[in-house]
């Protein structure tokens, strides 16, 4: 078997792309057009802010995501005192206005594909301390797309499924389906593992399943028919006189699908920080970012009680002012019991929580809202649904009143649009400040000086192809005395995912020549002596439980007698199998 180097074609840039941008590697499109002009790509050093930047496209360098984790800046893996100094120095940090907005602003970049400004970065440990602040960003989202709806709904006249649907197209472009996407990794994994390393093999493959798409399909339709009955938003905040009442009846009683978004998305991210806190942070060894979510093993420390309590006081304090306190109760003591099941059933079959676990349960905690909301609306309207007549009809005199401009305050159309209009606006602006104004933590001061001093200093590097660094690089490590089987292997099998193929499209035929060209150290492996070995036995312990043996076989011991003759005589499968393809067989 000769693994030689395929023609490259289209399909393949982004392959090679990707594997230029984890070695570093500059990628030309154009590699093969003679008239392209010679560039060149500066490199930048191993910081948590180092990047490879380009007029399109700014690519991180090799090792920037592991030494924000468990592999320090010389490439070397930081012990656990090391990483235990670290998380303290977070613990032992004041609380200052300047990180809490670092935490904040981290959890805005990790969450959404909203801009920040320039100089933020996701260090496990700042995300780990910005859990709290998932609640207020999910509430912030919440309302653009309330916003979405309300504009669909009233403003463009559109029907409240249609309209939810936009909402919900909305929220998966502003979130990139952050955690969609672990709840089809999630579904892929437990509908299909059948043990803890089977499960977290199939969550960390980039492929969507069976499972996958069906819980997709199942969460979408059910949350746009949830919206839908849900149907247009009614915002009401207090009463006119409700200075001479009681509390509660000053709070809100908002209904519809408006409201119902922000808090949906707001208390389905509030179980995150709670299951980080109360269940261990697991981490999927042999997975792409293992180095990085290695150092959260630890950081969940920084998930401390009183964050969690401030997250939830946030969640009751918002809910109240839209639903009043009965409603806030039932839906947070809701969310709480959804989240501690979840994590109870995440320590059984996988040994904890991981991100696209955490994902998977703010999707289905985003449900578990919307049908408290609904079933609560419901009630309210067979409750008081003279009391609702009413004020319909006290707004619709009010409307068709020949009173003075003011009463566009009150025009659901007007408003709608105007909503819609000042989120646009203060969307775009929040893109502009982004671009423009740089973020300087006073703790990355003095990394970010240095990185800036050597970034300067470092010569360009000129562009070569792809592949043949990466095949150079295996080939190193292939011939070097001391490395290991895994590291020849895991270099092999970067060397395959480079070729002009689809990632892992020859399955296991690419595991095997990756495992012949591990143990004869060469990216050309021969098979020339093959051999099948086959093992067979017979022994007590699978005969039946009434002649003394465990009934641990499905077959009766006559049939292994009758499967070793067969391949004596050479005409079981095995046997003509091996004679076709000259491969020696030995029993």
């Amino acid at each position: 078997m000769t693994m030689a180097e395929e023609k490259p074609s289209k399909d393949s840039e982004t392959i090679r792309y990707s594997v230029c941008s984890e070695y570093n590697i500059p990628f030309d499109k154009d590699k093969n057009d003679d008239e392209k002009k010679a560039s060149t790509s500066s490199a930048s050093t191993s910081s948590t802010t180092s990047m490879t930047a380009s007029s399109s496209s700014s690519v991180l360098d090799k090792g920037v995501v592991e030494s924000r984790g468990m592999i320090g800046p010389n490439n070397t893996p930081k012990t656990r005192e090391e990483v235990t100094e670290e998380i303290q120095s977070f613990l032992d940090a004041p609380v200052t206005l300047e990180r809490e907005v670092r935490g904040f602003l981290s959890i805005v970049m990790f969450l959404t594909r909203l801009p920040v400004p320039k100089g933020i970065n996701i260090h496990p440990g700042v995300l780990m301390k910005g859990m709290v602040y998932l609640p207020t960003v999910g509430a912030v989202l919440g309302l653009m797309l309330a916003v979405v709806f309300d504009f669909g709904t009233v403003a463009l006249g559109l029907p409240p499924l249609v309209a939810a649907a936009m909402a919900t197209a909305t929220g998966w472009t502003l979130t990139g389906c952050f955690h969609e996407d672990g709840l089809c990794d999630s579904a892929d994994g437990i509908g299909g593992g059948w043990n803890r390393a089977q499960i977290l093999k199939i969550m960390t493959d980039s492929r969507v399943g069976t499972y996958g798409c069906a819980a997709m399909v199942l969460y979408t339709i059910t949350k746009l028919q949830l919206l839908a009955a849900l149907d247009m938003s009614y915002w009401k905040f207090g009463s006119d006189t409700c200075s001479s009442r009681t509390v509660r009846d000053c709070l809100g009683s908002c209904q519809g699908a408006g409201p119902a978004l922000i808090i949906s998305q707001m208390l389905a991210r509030l179980t995150s920080p709670y299951m980080i806190r109360r269940w261990d942070y697991i981490d999927d060894q042999d997975g792409p970012k293992s180095s990085f979510y290695a150092f959260m093993i630890q950081a969940k420390l920084l998930v401390t009680r009183p964050r969690v309590i401030i997250a939830v006081s946030y969640c009751f304090i918002v809910s109240t002012f839209l639903y009043g306190p009965y409603l806030a109760v039932v839906l947070i003591l809701a969310v709480l019991l959804f989240a501690h099941r979840a994590g109870k059933y995440g320590e059984r079959i996988l040994g904890g929580v991981m991100g696209d676990y955490l994902g998977a349960t703010i999707c289905l905690c985003e449900l578990l809202v919307l049908t408290v909301l609904l079933i609560g609306q419901n009630y309210q309207q067979q409750q008081s649904s003279s009391s609702l007549r009413e004020l319909v009809s006290q707004l619709h005199n009010m409307l068709t009143a020949d009173n003075d401009v003011t009463n566009l305050f009150v025009d659901n159309r007007f408003m709608a649009i105007a909503k819609f209009v000042v989120m646009c606006g203060a969307y775009w602006t929040w893109c502009w400040l982004a671009k423009n104004v740089a973020y300087q933590s006073p703790d990355d001061s003095r990394s970010d000086t240095k990185n800036n001093e050597t970034t300067e200093s470092k010569e360009t590097k000129p562009k070569e192809d792809a592949r043949s660094a990466v095949r150079s690089e295996a080939s190193r490590i292939l011939e070097r005395p001391t490395s290991t089987f895994r590291e020849r292997y895991d270099a092999t099998q970067t060397y395959l995912d480079a070729l002009a193929k689809p990632v892992g499209s020859l399955g296991l035929l690419e595991s095997w020549a990756a495992r012949l060209a591990a143990l004869q150290r060469t990216l050309e492996p021969t098979t020339d002596r093959v051999a099948c070995l086959i093992f067979a036995g017979d022994h007590g312990a699978a005969a039946a439980p009434a002649d003394g043996g465990e009934g641990c076989s499905l077959y009766p011991q006559a049939v292994t007698r009758s499967v070793l003759v067969g391949l004596q005589r050479g005409v079981a499968g095995a046997s003509v199998l091996s004679k076709a393809n000259d491969v020696t067989l030995r029993v």
